[in-house]
């Protein structure tokens, strides 16, 4: 969870100049501080688009340029990952601004 912690540090920066981390699974914005869990890091993104994935080149592997969807996995990924962590930055931020309640 640091590094998702770490990236939304570095996003809410970019917003707010009162953003702080707090320790390496807690970040915040004043007073609306988020501790980001497992459950919320992203695994379960990447895990189930990684399966699907491979379902997909199991299932057309003779239709499918194999080499190139093997490479286009790791930009894929990554992706996933970035969108996360700018869903975690805009649920903070929504916490702080508009309601603690709506976005946790």
């Amino acid at each position: 969870a640091n590094i998702i912690t770490s990236s939304v540090y570095f996003i809410l920066q970019i917003f707010f100049d009162n953003a702080f981390k707090l320790s390496n699974s807690s970040v915040g914005i004043v007073d609306f501080v988020v501790k980001v869990g497992i459950l919320c890091s992203g695994i379960e993104s990447i895990t189930l688009f990684s399966v699907l994935y491979f379902s997909i080149l199991v299932a057309d592997w003779k239709k499918i340029n194999v080499k190139k969807m093997l490479i286009l996995f790791i930009p894929a990924i990554i992706s996933v990952f970035f969108i996360n962590v700018l869903r975690i930055s805009a649920l903070i931020s929504i916490g702080y601004l508009y309601s603690a309640e709506f976005a946790v």
